[in-house]
């Protein structure tokens, strides 16, 4: 189970340094602007547009262009916040970034959507960066609080949908 792309090295021009550390994307310039702009959408245009920033996302991905997949995978994230293959598909352009500690982080916001096959953050040839990192490997430690936790908010929410006595 890949994340449907290759692993790139960074460029020059795509590292956290030459970018100040951040792009205006991660910055939240526009953000106001966006989320009106989400709000305004359908179901169906949002879910549209989530798959076509994912294509585009992905292809960025491959071809080497992580400053432009960064960017296509934080939008879907404001319209889908709760997506956790973009979650890892993020962390991913982070991690071939060299920005370790926003990689785990990002790992962490999948596991939390319910992203719970741990073994692609172990075998993934992109997420290779990570091995061995203390706070990688703490995540990887804690595997079992988040299957729990996705399991405690399953149960809450047919409990919701079910009536108390569930």
């Amino acid at each position: 189970a890949g994340l449907g792309c290759s692993a790139v090295a960074p460029g020059a021009d795509d590292s956290p340094q030459a970018n100040g550390g951040t792009t205006s994307s991660e910055s939240g310039e526009g953000s106001g602007v966006v989320a009106a702009a989400v709000a305004a959408m359908s179901p169906q245009e949002r879910d549209a547009r989530v798959e076509a920033l994912t294509r585009q996302g992905l292809a960025d991905l491959a071809a080497g262009r992580l400053r432009d997949a960064m960017r296509r995978f934080r939008e879907i994230l404001q319209l889908a916040p709760h997506r956790a293959e973009t979650w890892v598909q993020l962390a991913s352009v982070h991690a071939q970034r060299g920005d370790r500690e926003e990689a785990v982080a990002s790992l962490r916001r999948a596991a939390e959507a319910g992203f719970l096959d741990f073994n692609v953050f172990l075998e993934h040839p992109e997420l290779a960066e990570l091995r061995g990192y203390a706070p990688f490997e703490r995540l990887m430690q804690d595997r079992d609080l988040y299957v729990d936790l996705l399991a405690q908010k399953r149960l809450e929410s047919l409990q919701w949908q079910l009536g108390a006595g569930y």
